[in-house]
């Protein structure tokens, strides 16, 4: 069980096809819509990806701002962002999910709230043990089960120490209870879904980085 945890089958989450496809998002007439009523918005998006790459579903999670600015996110992924599937360990194309940080102000608008892009929104903190380093990102594809049962998982470090990526699946195992992804029908289904994990000490807070104004109609990056 412990090996299996720690990654030794290739299953990978969905990955957009492209850079140019998210670049599109903020482009879109969806967003553009949003920007000329005045909307913005910081959060992030979770989408469900099939098997033949296509997105079915989006939920946005917004941080700050406009609820319709983050329809019109999703909107806008769901009719111009294509993706690379899931695979199962076998290679098998399946549904998968993937999630994205967001975040917009459009040029000369006036936050009516303050507007604070929070890097960690939306994702599972951690605790490092007693000993071990104390900060750390991991991007993780986990298998769960339509049962919600985690069945797989791979983990890789993006920044912080290396001894933090054999922790992440066990401790995804343990403390984890992801919901089953959905399919267009809405019946539940297996899936590999993307989870972002930050380990930190006890009491840390999110990370989170402030919002710049940009100079026109452009993502925010982290």
């Amino acid at each position: 069980m412990l090996a299996m945890l720690l990654g030794t089958t290739a299953i990978m989450a969905p990955r957009p096809s492209g850079s140019a496809d998210l670049e599109q998002l903020y482009a879109a007439s969806e967003v553009r819509a949003a920007e000329k009523a005045g909307q913005w918005g910081a959060g992030r998006y979770r989408v469900t990806v099939a098997p033949d790459g296509s997105p079915v579903r989006c939920q946005a999670i917004m941080s700050a701002g406009d609820i319709g600015f983050g329809t019109a996110m999703c909107a806008s992924l769901m009719s111009h962002v294509r993706f690379k599937p899931a695979q199962d360990g076998a290679g098998t194309r399946m549904y998968g999910t993937y999630s994205e940080s967001f975040g917009y102000l459009p040029k000369g608008s006036q936050p009516r709230a303050p507007l604070t892009f929070e890097a960690w929104f939306d994702v599972n903190h951690l605790t490092v043990p007693k000993g071990w380093p104390e900060m750390g990102r991991v991007r993780a594809d986990v298998l769960v089960d339509p049962d919600g049962r985690i069945s797989n998982c791979v983990a890789k470090m993006e920044f912080g120490p290396p001894q933090l990526q054999s922790l992440t699946c066990p401790q995804i195992a343990a403390a984890m209870h992801p919901a089953a992804a959905m399919d267009a029908a809405g019946e539940k289904v297996a899936s590999v879904q993307m989870m972002e994990i930050v380990f930190a000490g006890p009491g840390a807070e999110p990370h989170a980085t402030p919002v710049v104004q940009p100079s026109s109609a452009s993502p925010l990056s982290r």
